[in-house]
C-alpha cells in the first residue's frame, strides 16, 4: 500500500507542477510557459509625432479596410493572453479616421445601418482637435456590427468615420432598424 501511496502522491506533485501551482521552481525559459509580448496599452493618438507613427501603432489593434489619410484614437487594451489562466482580452478603442470618400463602404461592408441619431457623436468628443475635427451638421449615417459592439458613424461628404469597438463599455446598444441591402 505504500509504494501505491507514493506513487499518487508523486503524480499530484507532477500535475501541481504541470498546471504551474510550483511555477517558482521553473525557469522562464521552461516549456511550461511562452513568452509573448503584452500588448496591454492606454493610448491616445496625440502621444505620437507623426502620422505614421499614429498609424503604425493604430495598425496594431484595429484592422484597416482601406488607406488611412490620418486618425485621432484612444486605445485601451488589456491583454489577458498571458498568465497561469489566460483567457480573452478586452479592449475599448475610439478612432476618428479620415479616408477617401470611395472607401467609406469597405468601412461598412456588412454592417447594418441605423436609424438616424441613434448612436451619440459625443462618444468621440475627446478627439476633435484643430487638426482633426468633423461638423456634426453634416449628413450622418449611423451603422453596426450585427452580434457586437463595433459601431460606426459615417460623414459621407467629408470621410470622416468614428468608430467604436468595445468590450468594457456598458452602454444600452441601438437596435437594428433595417438591412442594407
Amino acid at each position: 500500500m505504500g509504494k501505491i501511496k507514493r506513487i499518487l502522491f508523486a503524480g499530484i506533485i507532477l500535475l501541481l507542477l504541470h498546471i504551474g501551482v510550483g511555477c517558482s521552481l521553473l525557469t522562464s525559459d521552461s516549456l511550461f510557459f511562452r513568452e509573448e509580448i503584452d500588448r496591454t496599452t492606454d493610448t491616445w493618438s496625440s502621444s505620437f509625432d507623426s502620422i505614421e507613427e499614429r498609424l503604425v501603432f493604430l495598425g496594431e489593434y484595429l484592422f484597416m479596410f482601406s488607406e488611412v489619410l490620418d486618425a485621432e484614437y484612444h486605445i485601451v487594451f488589456y491583454d489577458n493572453s498571458g498568465g497561469m489562466i489566460p483567457g480573452p482580452s478586452d479592449w475599448d478603442i475610439r478612432v476618428a479616421l479620415h479616408i477617401a470618400l470611395e472607401d467609406i463602404p469597405l468601412w461598412t461592408e456588412g454592417m447594418q445601418r441605423l436609424a438616424p441619431g441613434q448612436i451619440d457623436v459625443g462618444l468621440w468628443k475627446e478627439l476633435k482637435s484643430e487638426r482633426f475635427t468633423w461638423q456634426e451638421s453634416e449628413l450622418v449615417e449611423y451603422w453596426k456590427r450585427p452580434n457586437s459592439k463595433v459601431v460606426l458613424v459615417v460623414f459621407p461628404e467629408s470621410g470622416i468615420v468614428l468608430k467604436m469597438a468595445t468590450t468594457t463599455r456598458m452602454i444600452n446598444w441601438p437596435e437594428l432598424i433595417f438591412e442594407t441591402g
